[in-house]
Formats: structure tokens, sequence, C-alpha cells
């Protein structure tokens, strides 16, 4: 259970460093996830080509957008579940909830992942110039939200609060 969610839940630079903390631990979750999903897809593949002869009915090579489903569901059923975390934000005592003070829905933890992807796809691609933008937004702005936050108009905060 959440006991606070205001916004000084979240003021405490030591939440920023624990944020980031938690980020790390479900990058490398999502990234044992993918290599999971894209090895399994080589295999597939793999497996299919051995198998067939018909040269027209080889499979489609997905082995670079596998890991994107299996991000979208890591977030999306771990944010909106019960625990209303991922499980990098779990052990550090972190919460996702809505600005309203409810809990996150599957939609909004959607709306939110897709674009926590697409902002971190826009900071890196010119030679990952935006991306110390991207990471001081939730230090200097008022309410300590990064842009995902913004949009999907969530917050994180700190279950100990």
């Amino acid at each position: 259970m959440v006991r606070h969610t205001g916004p000084r839940a979240m003021r405490d630079r030591g939440v920023m460093l624990r944020r980031i903390a938690a980020l790390v631990l479900d990058g490398l979750a999502i990234s044992l996830l993918g290599f999971a999903v894209s090895r399994g897809t080589d295999f597939m593949y793999a497996v299919f080509r051995e198998i067939s002869t018909d040269e027209a009915a080889q499979p489609t090579y997905w082995g670079d957008i596998t890991p994107w489903p299996a991000i979208l569901i890591y977030f999306v059923l771990t944010e909106s579940s019960p625990w209303q975390a991922s499980p990098g934000k779990i052990p550090l005592s972190l919460a996702l909830r809505a600005d309203q003070d409810v809990r996150v829905r599957s939609m909004r933890a959607l709306v939110r992942t897709v674009v926590k992807g697409l902002s971190i796809y826009v900071a890196i691609a010119p030679f990952g110039v935006g991306l110390p933008v991207l990471i001081a937004i939730p230090f200097f702005s008022r309410s300590r939200k990064a842009l995902h936050d913004w949009v999907a108009e969530t917050v994180v905060v700190d279950r100990l609060a």
C-alpha cells in the first residue's frame, strides 16, 4: 500500500537516485528477457529453415524487433499490477501512481511505456546528444517527473514516504 503520493514523495534526490537504480535493474531484466526472446526467434528460424524445402515459405526474420513486445508486456503488466511497480522498483520501495492518486491502469501504463521508449530512441538517435537532457528533466523539474510521466499523467513515488 502506498502511504504518500503527494509531491513531497518525489522531492528528495535520494528517491531520484533510487529511480535511476530501478531503471538499471529493469534494464538488466529486459536485456535478459530480450536476449531469450531473440535467441528463441533465432532458434525457431533455424529449425524452420532446416525442415522447410519451399524457399517461398521462409519466415521473415524478426530478431531485431522481437524485444519490443517483451518490453511492452514487461512494463504494462508490472506497472498496472497490484504492486504498482516494475520488478526494478519493488526492491527499492518505489511505486507508480496516476496523478489523481489512483492505481495505474493498463492503458496508462502502455502510453507511459511507448512514450518512454520513443523519448529514449529520439534522445539516443543523434549520437546520444539528447540523453543527458532527457535524464536531467526530472532532476530540475518542480514535480520531479520525467517526460513519459508528464504525458501519461503518472508519478513515481516512495512507498515509505
